[in-house]
């Protein structure tokens, strides 16, 4: 669902896009854009946590990925074109 929305709004945007700048269509759709991935984000977070307690999950190990998209020099990594795609898709910080 996410996924679907992501390509629909962003051809959204782009097809809005004008000699000035986005237009008015296009900041519309990037703020409903923005509403419907948090309103997701926190609608799987929640389920997560629920299903944690259910099953008496007592610890939740979370990670830092604030570097994932550079290497220890500080250069961008290359994962390929598909995997660039997918590294710059994921949602986190």
């Amino acid at each position: 669902m996410l996924k679907e929305d992501k390509h629909y709004f962003t051809r959204e945007e782009y097809q809005t896009e004008g000699e000035n700048g986005p237009s008015k269509r296009a900041l519309k759709a990037r703020r409903k854009l923005s509403r419907r991935k948090d309103h997701f984000l926190h609608t799987l977070s929640k389920h997560i946590a629920q299903r944690c307690v259910e099953e008496g999950v007592a610890k939740i190990a979370v990670g830092d990925l604030s570097d994932i998209r550079e290497d220890d020099n500080g250069d961008s990594r290359n994962w390929g074109a598909s995997g660039n795609k997918k590294l710059h898709g994921w949602e986190f910080d």
